[in-house]
């Protein structure tokens, strides 16, 4: 454009100076010179203004994008720039601006090589389809691998993914289904010596359990059996400071073995028979309505009563406790030698022997209680006191069917003691 305004100018300058005179013609031919030049000048001054306003007027124009794509087809990072880079543009200082035309033109050069790069990067991710991805996919399998280890599954593939999915929701099973059962105490009971131990919590058979020998041990929790314990040798339970409950019978052809500190023992069940039954107690009751059979009976505690309703003496027999109060109710003795001992302090007692019993008997407290001795049927028993004192009695019962040389001695301190026979 600023080309054909010079031109223009030229022409109709060059027509006026050849139709005048000499002298008029140089006058109006130098006088359009003049405004050539000035005309050429703004010219140049407006082509830089249009250069510097608008990009589209600049003589490499860069390629025009109508739209920016910044996600790619294929899978994978883009190499890819943005369009519209911020360049620093430096100014030299020219008046005229042809400086700063030629900053530009860098500019807008490096555009175009910009783009050019860009299009051969498209034309590679592109052409027919293909994207060489080697370098992403080391990138997911790294991930993946990360991924992996934190889950806690070392799969490679989805396959094997939920494999040992399958395989970590079997063993969580497992292991739910063990800390299950060893919460229940649901053990395997099959062997013929059953031994469990445990501390700081319950312990508890959910069944019956027979065979040789059971030793069943814990603390600070309920010892509990859902079932009987039936052993050919021995059976001991062990406890503090929590209660031991069966839930029915307590058989063993050598020996049952109890001892609880702080806690109590109970049988819901029909009896409990053994050669020798040892049950020891510290600060807690023993209550036990079942039948208790033993050959030898030793039963104790401390600071607590003991009550038995179902008794049956063997040989010996030895019920201890103190500061508590004592009824035994003693319905058999086998043996023709028994000897049955039972004392407390600071309680009363109250014994009761079979109608059938037959030989010494020795009651006693001190001053501050009294004792007694009496039958229960006159009718073939009788008494014979040796020592007949408000708190101690001593002496011999006779039964004429039955002829014995058993012992039963009964001592209390600070209360009232009976013996029934």
């Amino acid at each position: 454009m600023a080309t054909n305004i010079v031109s223009d100018a030229t022409n109709t300058a060059n027509n006026h100076g050849g139709g005048g005179g000499g002298g008029g013609g140089t006058n109006f031919s130098e006088n359009m010179t003049r405004s050539v030049n000035e005309i050429s000048r703004s010219a140049s001054d407006l082509v830089n203004d249009l250069l510097q306003r608008n990009p589209k007027y600049r003589r490499t124009v860069s390629p025009k994008i109508e739209e920016e794509d910044d996600g790619l087809d294929a899978p994978g990072p883009s190499t890819r720039m943005p369009f519209h880079h911020h360049a620093k543009t430096t100014s030299k200082g020219g008046s005229d601006g042809s400086t700063d035309e030629s900053d530009h033109s860098d500019e807008n050069n490096h555009h175009d090589d910009d783009d050019s790069d860009d299009s051969d990067d498209d034309s590679d991710l592109h052409q027919n389809g293909n994207y060489d991805s080697s370098d992403s996919s080391e990138s997911d399998d790294e991930v993946a691998s990360v991924t992996s280890n934190i889950s806690g599954s070392t799969c490679a593939s989805s396959s094997s993914g939920e494999s040992d999915s399958s395989s970590n929701e079997s063993d969580a099973s497992d292991a739910t289904s063990s800390h299950e059962a060893h919460a229940t105490s649901d053990y395997d009971t099959s062997s013929s010596r059953l031994e469990l131990i445990k501390s700081n919590s319950p312990l508890q058979l959910n069944q019956s359990w027979s065979g040789s020998s059971c030793y069943l041990k814990t603390n600070n929790g309920p010892l509990s059996v859902q079932g009987s314990l039936s052993a050919t040798r021995d059976i001991e339970l062990i406890n503090t400071n929590g209660a031991i409950t069966i839930d029915r019978k307590l058989l063993a052809s050598d020996r049952i073995r109890v001892q609880n500190k702080n806690g109590v023992f109970s049988v819901h069940g029909q009896s409990i028979i053994t050669n020798k039954l040892d049950v020891d107690l510290t600060n807690a009751p023993i209550n036990l309505d079942c039948i208790v059979q033993a050959t030898y009976i030793l039963i104790k505690t401390k600071n607590g009563p003991v009550r038995l309703d179902h008794v049956s003496v063997g040989t010996e027999c030895i019920i201890k406790t103190s500061n508590a109060p004592v009824e035994v109710h003693i319905l058999d003795i086998s043996s023709t030698s028994a000897k049955i001992q039972i004392e407390s302090s600071n309680a009363p007692m109250n014994v009761f022997l079979p109608s059938s019993y037959s030989g010494k008997f020795s009651v006693e407290t001190n001053s501050n209680g009294s004792a007694k001795v009496s039958l229960k049927s006159n009718e073939r028993s009788s008494l014979r006191f040796d020592v007949n004192e408000n708190s101690r009695k001593e002496g011999t019962c006779k039964n004429s069917n039955y002829k014995a040389n058993c012992e039963v001695n009964i001592k209390t301190s600070n209360a009232s003691v009976s013996l029934y026979i």
